[in-house]
């Protein structure tokens, strides 16, 4: 500015101290007042001289720096408005001042600054100096982004804004339009809050991606208000990035979702209820399985309404029991839902501890245990199925026990068991409700008798023809409910499951009418007592085969003694007869004859004496009432001597020779041991090899046989030898068999 310069003369008229400063940050010119107010020429001076000078400091004292002096500032292009200072005059008066600040340009540069001070100022200035100082600061200091715009332009930004949109000062970010750096999807939405913040309304707070100058897009929370910039409206807008909140937000949404997921994996419900304010909250899994709108405020009584009311009581005391004691609960109790279901629930949770000591407060989970109480039920159906098939007299008995298992396990009405032949399916069983609620009649008018033949269609047929279990919940719209003939028991729901052995489907177990209608859970419960009901029913029809072939024999038996008595009563008086002329002819005509006669005599009559004891043994085995004798020493030698005897001729035929060998007595009932024994013969010996037998036993062991290469048999007409003293078998022989001598009970 030169002293001939239009300019000057308009610095040299204002009315208030003013400095002009040279880009070097020099003064260059002063007015009058400032000298003044210094008390000394300013020319030449620097900021921090003048400043200096003056003891120029902020209104609570602190100096200010270079840096941040109004000239200062003005020479970087800024312009300062009223920046409140405290200075010393050259006469050592304190004053307030406002200092405003402008950087004077030429062209497109600065060529320096221009500086005012407005002295003695009235304190109603100096506060709303120091208001927008403070103001300033917070802006400037403010951990969220701050932007002003005008007429949809940025006209000023905070630090925080630059570092949010990524520029490198906030003076990068003047001149931009606001639209710019946001997310196009929600240009219309800001559009419209700019709108009502113009108008004076509250916008509502708005959530988008702001796009930053470096390509980032970052999540944002941010809200406008109008203010007055410069003299015009404007609106101010404050920025908060939400990333980290965002990223929690999710973490937290995730975390949510696999503990909703694993509680309903597990089926089990938080429970959490406060006695003081009647309020119980629940987990959303909780609603849904108890049948309740979702999230719906409740009290304990919309849940006591649900537990079955034999329960309750269980329920009451428990939480009593907890909150007087502390300790911790654990009740399974029946919910009766709003669809008529039932299931089982298993509540664990304990009473908790407020600040003043009082246990006004449950929580805990709630298990739904449906599956394992029916589980139970299932085994324990089994079991009493099994246990029915040992007991019950009729297959009608056991089919009641099974149908009252089959409905009790899966809640329903009615039950049948049939089964299924060449002819049809009959039935085996159908539950009394059932049974009271059929009205089919015969062609007579009367109701048919249990076990009539059914036609196989409809849902039975389906069953027994596809050999899979079946349900059904809408019994009138479905297509296999056809069939059913008039006073049939109306059904609402259905489900059968075939009864299959060894891969064929032999009948088929159906329920009929639950509450709610039957699911999976329901025809597995079915298909895991229908195997048990199969093996009821084999056992039962085996057991009942077993009674009758069981009868059939003790008739046969009987009929046999009585046969056996008769025959040998009646066979002693001839043979009598044949025995006393046999003997009265070996008492007159021995020595009469040859010696073959003679000897032809003996057997005759040795032959007629034991067949007389033969029939005498088979009246005593006829008598039903004989039993066996008590064991007594039994001389085994003498018995087999006789049995050997009576084989004479059996084993002369076979031309066998037998040697006795030294056997010991024994403990045995004398005439079993001997009918016994005449079951050795030589065709049961198995001696049509001609091998040579010989018997033979210690008193340390049983009777042991050993058998060898057969001896030469004895001439034509000759009788094999008998022996029973000792002998040896030839070299090489090897035991053959060992065994109990029949009729033996021990070795004396």
């Amino acid at each position: 500015m030169t002293p001939d310069d239009p300019g000057r003369s308009v610095f040299l008229a204002i009315c208030q101290p003013a400095l002009r400063y040279g880009p070097d940050g020099r003064v260059l010119e002063a007015t009058g007042r400032a000298e003044v107010m210094a008390g000394q020429p300013l020319a030449d001076r620097s900021l921090a001289e003048v400043a200096a000078i003056l003891r120029a400091r902020q209104l609570d004292g602190t100096p200010v720096a270079p840096a941040e002096l109004p000239g200062a500032r003005a020479i970087d292009g800024e312009t300062v408005v009223d920046l409140p200072l405290t200075v010393t005059a050259s006469d050592g008066r304190t004053l307030r001042i406002l200092v405003s600040a402008a950087p004077v340009r030429d062209g497109a540069g600065t060529t320096g600054a221009l500086v005012i001070w407005h002295e003695q100022v009235s304190g109603t200035r100096v506060d709303r100096a120091e208001s927008e100082a403070k103001y300033r600061n917070l802006v400037e200091l403010s951990p969220d982004a701050i932007l002003i715009h005008q007429d949809g332009t940025i006209v000023f930004a905070n630090r925080a804004a630059a570092e949010l949109i990524g520029t490198g000062s906030p003076e990068d970010l003047v001149g931009l339009p606001i639209l710019e750096i946001v997310d196009p999807a929600a240009r219309v939405t800001v559009a419209s809050n700019i709108a009502m913040d113009l108008k004076g309304e509250d916008s509502p707070f708005a959530e988008l991606d702001l796009l930053c100058r470096d390509g980032r897009r970052v999540p944002i929370q941010g809200r406008g208000a109008m203010v007055s910039f410069r003299g015009r409206p404007a609106i101010q807008v404050v920025l908060r990035d939400v990333t980290h909140r965002h990223v929690m937000e999710a973490a937290l949404r995730e975390s949510e979702e696999r503990l909703r997921l694993a509680l309903k994996s597990a089926e089990i419900g938080i429970w959490d209820r406060d006695t003081v304010a009647d309020r119980v909250t629940v987990s959303s899994e909780s609603f849904r399985r108890y049948g309740l709108e979702i999230d719906t405020p409740t009290g304990y009584a919309d849940w006591e309404r649900l537990i079955h009311p034999d329960d309750r009581g269980l329920v009451e005391a428990g939480r009593r029991a907890a909150v007087a004691t502390g300790q911790p609960i654990d009740l399974e109790f029946r919910v009766d839902l709003p669809t008529g279901e039932q299931r089982w629930t298993q509540f664990r949770g304990r009473a908790v501890t407020d600040e003043r000591g009082g246990r006004s407060r449950m929580i805990g989970v709630l298990i739904d245990v449906t599956s394992r109480k029916r589980a139970e039920a299932a085994l324990e159906g089994v079991n009493k199925i099994l246990l029915a098939a040992l007991t019950s007299e009729t297959e009608e008995a056991l089919g009641e026990v099974c149908l009252e298992v089959a409905q009790a396990i899966t809640q329903s009405r009615y039950g049948f068991i049939g089964e299924v032949d060449e002819d049809g399916l009959h039935d085996i069983a159908i539950s009394d409700p059932a049974r009271d609620s059929c009205t089919i009649t015969d062609a007579s008018g009367h109701r048919p008798p249990p076990g009539r033949t059914f036609a196989l269609h409809g849902f039975l047929g389906r069953v027994l023809r596809d050999g899979r279990s079946l349900f059904a919940n809408d019994v009138a719209g479905n297509p296999d409910a056809a069939g059913f003939p008039p006073g049939h028991p109306r059904l609402t729901s259905f489900l059968g499951v075939p009864l299959v052995r060894d891969g064929l489907t032999i009948g088929i177990l159906g329920v009929a009418n639950r509450e709610g209608g039957y699911s999976q859970v329901e025809q597995r419960l079915l298909e895991a007592i229908a195997p048990a009901m199969v093996e009821a029913f084999g056992r039962k029809r085996a057991e009942h085969s077993l009674r009758r072939y069981m009868e059939r024999l003790r008739a046969s038996n009987e009929e046999l003694q009585r046969f056996a008595y008769v025959a040998s009563h009646d066979l002693q008086e001839p043979l009598r007869s044949i025995v006393s002329f046999s003997q009265l002819l070996e008492r007159r005509y021995r020595g009469q004859l040859d010696s073959d006669a003679d000897e032809f005599i003996v057997f005759i009559v040795d032959g007629g004496t034991r067949m007389q004891q033969l029939i005498q043994d088979l009246l005593q085995v006829s008598r039903i009432e004989t039993g066996a004798q008590p064991p007594r020493p039994t001389d085994a030698e003498a018995v087999v001597g006789e049995v050997l005897r009576s084989m004479d001729a059996a084993l002369h035929e076979a031309g066998v020779t037998v040697e006795v060998g030294q056997l010991p007595k024994v403990m045995a009932d004398p005439a079993r041991f001997t009918r016994s024994s005449r079951t050795w013969s030589p065709t049961r010996s198995s001696t049509a090899d001609g091998r040579r037998r010989w018997i033979s036993g210690s008193p340390e062991g049983p009777v042991t046989a050993w058998s060898s290469s057969r001896s030469g048999t004895t001439g034509s007409g000759s009788r094999p030898s008998t022996s029973t003293g000792s002998s040896s078998s030839s070299s090489g022989s090897t035991p053959a068999r060992s065994t109990r001598a029949p009729g033996l009970d021990s070795p004396s």
